[in-house]
């Protein structure tokens, strides 16, 4: 068995392999040879020291003709036997291997998870290892699901396990991004709100300081609102147009102006009306309204937002 063996491996490593992509590979027939007398020497000798080396011939010639599917469940069995050792270890990498080359993230993530809810000390060396998996995985499920609600609660399971690490903050961003979508902008501002207490230096931040304001803006909550804005427009990337900052200091100052903070509001006006190349007449009368040529815009009439913004 073993002479065989020998020889149908040594075939096999002579022989031409067509690239892993191709769906179309069938085992050769060395190679359908080498795996029937590695289960024959396992089958008749299942208690060697060789055993479970000639046992992993299977799903390394599996790997070898891309049948991934069919490796995995081969590697597992030998893995779950003896994680601790060289065929324990061989298994799992090749495991993990193939599981972000089928890039079915569902199941990578549902695979670490199992493992890593094992009471089994022999799993400890794999812990970190499965715990990135888990992390990346969970993140890139969420990635690549198209339901934004969905995508956003995976996110947030992300986010809420202590154990997550580097795509932690990243993912309460994304989850607070996939939520807004959804149309439910109250919670979509929670979440932000929920990261800047927890990473105020998260960089993303200053990239959505104009979304939350508009948020905040049609919730009616001018207060939080005007910081935003400003922080946008301090701090917005040189590609955000023309157009859209002008927007922004034009919306800081009619906000500026409804919570009484004049001199703010005041510079936000001059610097739309100098810039814009159709500015909004409001503009021109908010100048005069602060610079006392004419009278101030009281509160209750700014009710009237919704209108000016159109």
């Amino acid at each position: 068995s073993l002479r065989n063996l020998i020889h149908a491996v040594d075939e096999v490593e002579q022989a031409k392999v067509l690239d892993a992509s191709d769906k179309a590979m069938v085992l050769s027939a060395n190679a359908q040879a080498a795996a029937r007398y590695s289960l024959e020497y396992e089958t008749l000798y299942p208690n060697t020291k060789y055993t479970r080396l000639i046992s992993f011939l299977r799903p390394a010639l599996l790997f070898k003709y891309g049948k991934g599917s069919e490796a995995v469940v081969e590697s597992q069995k030998l893995f779950d036997t003896n994680p601790s050792d060289e065929v324990g270890s061989r298994c799992f990498k090749n495991l993990r291997q193939t599981y972000y080359q089928q890039k079915n993230w569902e199941e990578t993530h549902k695979w670490s998870q199992s493992l890593l809810t094992r009471n089994d000390p022999r799993m400890d060396s794999y812990k970190n290892d499965l715990l990135s998996v888990s992390e990346e995985s969970l993140f890139l499920w969420a990635e690549n699901t198209k339901d934004d609600q969905v995508a956003a609660n995976l996110y947030y399971q992300l986010w809420k396990n202590p154990k997550s690490g580097r795509l932690k903050e990243k993912a309460l961003y994304n989850a607070f991004i996939r939520t807004e979508k959804t149309g439910q902008k109250m919670r979509a501002l929670e979440l932000a709100d929920e990261l800047e207490r927890s990473a105020p230096k998260f960089e993303n931040l200053t990239e959505v300081s104009g979304v939350r304001a508009a948020m905040y803006q049609d919730a009616g909550d001018y207060e939080r609102a005007l910081p935003l804005l400003e922080e946008f427009l301090r701090n917005h990337t040189k590609g955000v147009a023309k157009d859209v900052v002008l927007q922004a200091h034009y919306n800081a100052g009619l906000i500026a102006e409804a919570v009484n903070k004049n001199d703010s509001a005041l510079a936000h006006y001059k610097t739309y009306v100098k810039e814009a190349s159709s500015p909004l007449p409001e503009a021109s009368r908010g100048i005069q309204r602060l610079d006392g040529r004419g009278r101030s815009l009281a509160t209750p009439a700014f009710t009237r937002w919704p209108i000016l913004l159109k």
